[in-house]
């Protein structure tokens, strides 16, 4: 076998084997172009339930404690000097209120209401009056005259804890006298001294009483 043979059967042969590798036949137009795999869709997949949001909901004044269970009447007592009566508890749906009457011959009454804060801090207190720190997130406290019905003075002292407010209210009245028929009720009262001459201390008195609220909210 010449040369030109051998070079011409070996030339057949790289053609073979190129055309049997590329899974045909050989093209005559240039160099095959390789076909794209397939792309696939992957599926996601959630393991376990999709968590869902759930929101806290907002306190309401059924969730508040008794407030006849946070001010008992030997407290007030002993913060006023004023023998007070058992707490009687009501509620509504903005306040749980609890209120002492007195039950000496000194006529007063003592209530601590307490609501849900559903507003600003600055739109829950005085706008017109400074938030005292100390108590709570802060406190106020004002004094009022009464003439209608009866004389005497109220006392307020307001008070945040979180989104509880707390408002203690110390009416007072005088002394009851026992002369019968005097006034509707067979009493008469007579003037309490000038409240601004005792405002330091009730408001000391009294905010005693909205620390030991707090404090107690504190530990339910």
């Amino acid at each position: 076998m010449n040369a030109a043979v051998r070079r011409a059967l070996l030339g057949a042969a790289i053609v073979a084997a190129v055309a049997g590798c590329a899974g045909g036949q050989p093209t005559t137009s240039g160099p095959t172009v390789p076909t794209p795999p397939p792309s696939y869709e992957v599926p996601i997949v959630t393991l376990g339930a999709t968590p869902s949001a759930t929101l806290t909901p907002a306190p309401t004044v059924r969730d508040l404690p008794d407030p006849c269970d946070l001010l008992s009447a030997a407290d007030a007592r002993a913060a006023l000097g004023v023998p007070f009566g058992p707490g009687v508890s009501t509620s509504d749906d903005d306040f749980r209120t609890c209120t002492f009457t007195s039950s000496g011959p000194f006529e007063a009454s003592l209530s601590l209401a307490m609501p849900i804060r559903v507003e600003d801090p600055e739109d829950f207190f005085d706008p017109s009056a400074s938030i005292v720190p100390g108590i709570g997130d802060g406190s106020q406290f004002a004094v009022k005259e009464l003439s209608s019905p009866r004389p005497g003075a109220d006392f307020g002292f307001f008070t945040l804890s979180g989104q509880v407010g707390i408002a203690i209210e110390y009416s007072a009245f005088g002394q009851r006298s026992a002369s019968p028929g005097a006034g509707s009720a067979g009493t008469t009262v007579a003037p309490t001294a000038d409240p601004s001459a005792l405002g330091a201390q009730i408001e000391s008195a009294v905010g005693s009483l909205a620390a030991k609220v707090v404090a107690r909210l504190g530990t339910r």
